[in-house]
């Protein structure tokens, strides 16, 4: 059961969908889709937009809408802000769409069906925070893209950056060495960067 979002239809498993990792046991599964980050993991973003009060938030890799719902939640319980969300499949669109308009949070989200590094390259927008989950393959170029459309001292989230991540990338650490980041110690490993 979901105590902290209780209007949010969603249920929580215990476990992690990747349960080779290390510490999968301590974190929830959410119903999202196999791919979506764990119960924590949405709560930490949801906390991470209410204390960094965030005008506009990009997130790449929508997928079925978990982050994005409440990176949205967020948006709406502070009052303002609004969340640019680009996903390159129509599919997991659609879904985000489902799960922001049954949440009534419609109006803080914008979801865009484009390529994530395309819409960074061609926006006139710049971000506070951003929330980093498409392809592993492509959040480094992601990254230093999206540092360009950030304003000083915004936050970047990157998913998925545990290097025993079945799909990881060894190169995230190396590349986010220079920066100012923290770890999240959930399975799949969430990095913070402020930019």
């Amino acid at each position: 059961m979901n105590r902290l979002f209780p209007d949010l239809c969603y249920t929580m498993a215990p476990g992690d969908c990747h349960p080779e990792l290390p510490r999968a046991g301590e974190y929830h599964a959410m119903s999202f889709g196999l791919g979506s980050l764990s119960y924590e993991e949405a709560v930490f973003l949801y906390g991470l937009v209410i204390g960094s009060k965030p005008t506009n938030v990009l997130e790449t890799g929508a997928e079925t809408g978990a982050s994005a719902v409440h990176i949205a939640r967020a948006l709406a319980d502070q009052g303002f802000g609004h969340l640019y969300t680009v996903e390159i499949e129509p599919i997991y669109c659609e879904a985000t769409r489902k799960v922001l308009a049954d949440a009534g949070l419609l109006k803080w989200a914008t979801v865009v069906n484009q390529d994530a590094l395309h819409f960074i390259r061609t926006t006139d927008l710049l971000f506070d925070m951003a929330f980093l989950d498409t392809s592993i393959s492509l959040r480094i170029e992601e990254f230093r893209r999206v540092k360009g459309r950030m304003r000083r001292g915004s936050l970047v989230a990157i998913h998925d950056t545990r290097p025993e991540h079945p799909m990881g990338d060894m190169r995230i650490d190396a590349e986010l060495s220079a920066e100012r980041m923290i770890h999240l110690p959930s399975p799949r490993r969430m990095s913070i960067v402020q930019v």
